[in-house]
């Protein structure tokens, strides 16, 4: 259907328009970390300033931002490859197989989604002081076994894009549920699995409460933690804080525009199919 011209033009710049309003916060974020933080104190400026090389030497003096970026790296990938594993198989589980009190627990996994995590920290922090992992980056990571949110993403996904005769021809072929799981269903569910691993690894990656009370060496904190301590004690260095933010986004772009058809395929699916 062709569109006329009288609706086609005002949506093109109302388009336009939401393009510009997403772009300005990366612009300005630009813009504010070529600015000296006397500069950002008197006033908030738009237009580039002359202290961005000044505010990234400042930022890569040392390895405290290298540091920073390979642990957030580590414990981001490490995570998001548990949660869409192990979601993956708890969703399969949950989809295919039929056992005693089944809904119960899917019914308990999906209310434990309502209980905001800051509630559980100081139970959080009890366990991993008795377990010895505090100041490490273990309780980052292991966690991510148990993601209520990824087993119910996966589980909707599998009940339906998996139809239960290709998993009856791998049964009577000799395979077991864990190759048949393996072999066929992980190809299947790659969509689903690709956008919960992006919002896994971006909610990883921007992580800073528990990094801020798990870790007190410089070593071991990751991106966030990092940024957040540019400065002296007593004055924030606004202006390689902005730059740090900046370089900290680019990974999350880079990961989103190679992603992004996985992403839209994904959600799109789960919502016609679930």
């Amino acid at each position: 259907m062709k569109v006329s011209l009288w609706i086609r033009t005002p949506l093109t710049l109302i388009m336009v328009l939401l393009s510009l309003c997403t772009i300005f916060p990366f612009y300005w974020t630009f813009s504010l970390s070529t600015h000296s933080t006397d500069e950002i104190y008197s006033q908030l400026p738009f237009t580039l300033g002359t202290h961005f090389m000044e505010n990234l030497q400042t930022l890569l003096i040392g390895d405290w931002f290298w540091s920073g970026y390979f642990n957030s790296f580590f414990v981001a990938i490490l995570s998001t490859a548990l949660t869409v594993f192990f979601s993956a198989l708890t969703g399969y589980a949950f989809a295919k197989f039929k056992f005693n009190g089944e809904k119960i627990l899917f019914t308990f996994i999906l209310a434990t989604m309502m209980i905001p995590g800051q509630l559980g920290l100081v139970a959080f922090l009890w366990q991993v002081g008795h377990m010895g992992w505090m100041n490490t980056l273990y309780p980052l990571i292991v966690p991510a076994i148990a993601n209520a949110f990824g087993v119910f993403w996966m589980r909707q996904y599998i009940e339906e894009a998996v139809p239960e005769e290709m998993l009856e021809s791998g049964r009577i072929d000799g395979c077991n549920e864990i190759a048949i799981f393996l072999r066929l269903v992980i190809p299947i569910v790659v969509p689903a699995a690709m956008s919960l691993g992006l919002i896994t690894f971006i909610g990883s990656w921007n992580n800073y409460l528990l990094p801020s009370v798990l870790l007190n060496d410089p070593a071991k904190y990751t991106l966030p933690l990092v940024i957040n301590n540019l400065g002296t004690f007593y004055t924030r260095d606004y202006g390689t804080q902005f730059l740090g933010l900046l370089l900290g986004t680019i990974p999350l772009l880079v990961l989103f525009i190679a992603t992004s058809k996985q992403l839209i395929d994904g959600i799109t699916s789960g919502s016609v199919k679930g």
